[in-house]
């Protein structure tokens, strides 16, 4: 098994997870993954990997960045400032606690296998552009939708290939639906609890 580099899956600013607040859901992406990874390796076979995956302790949904893996190699660590930043502009939005529903997989053009995750309300993306806001150096690459990476494919697929992946994807997406809800944000130098009703 062959896994990413932590800098292309720690999360550097904030984020929901890392890890899941359930471990069955955390499971169930996990064995969704190999089923996909597995298919992968016989529709392409390659002596080196197909697939690098995310460790399924550090799934998460990202609000914001402070450096990202596609924008630099070197991870920026978070400052004790900012940390501080985010948790008092946490303390303020009281956003309670915030639910994402995840229904099925994406794969992206550049070869990212996702969870793809649709907030049940319009708080999440509040709170992130509350947050970069607050901390403009930490709005690096930030995705317009809610998700959760769980690895990297590493062979270029094409025509009847990219095809039957596809379709096979979207097979085992479906199985991909689970409601996570969230009671704290995670930061590398502690979590913050989201406080207020949800």
């Amino acid at each position: 098994m062959f896994y990413l580099k932590p800098s292309a899956y720690a999360p550097t600013g904030a984020a929901l997870g890392a890890p899941l607040p359930q471990r069955r859901d955390a499971r169930l992406l996990w064995r969704l993954t190999r089923l996909v990874a597995d298919y992968l390796s016989q529709l392409v076979p390659h002596e080196a990997p197909t697939f690098s995956y995310v460790p399924p302790e550090w799934y998460h949904i990202t609000i914001v960045n402070r450096t990202h893996f596609e924008v630099s190699e070197t991870v920026a660590q978070i400052q004790l400032a900012e940390y501080h930043q985010i948790r008092d502009t946490i303390a303020r939005s009281q956003p309670g606690r915030l639910a994402v529903q995840l229904q099925g997989l994406i794969l992206t053009r550049s070869g990212r296998l996702l969870a793809a995750g649709f907030p049940c309300d319009d708080r999440l993306f509040g709170l992130r552009s509350g947050l970069a806001a607050a901390l403009p150096q930490m709005n690096v690459n930030l995705s317009k939708i809610a998700h959760i990476k769980l690895g990297h494919v590493l062979v270029p697929l094409a025509g009847a290939e990219l095809d039957g992946f596809l379709t096979y994807l979207a097979r085992c997406g479906e199985h991909a639906s689970t409601r996570l809800v969230f009671a704290d944000v995670y930061t590398p130098l502690g979590r913050v609890v989201l406080g207020g009703p949800g």
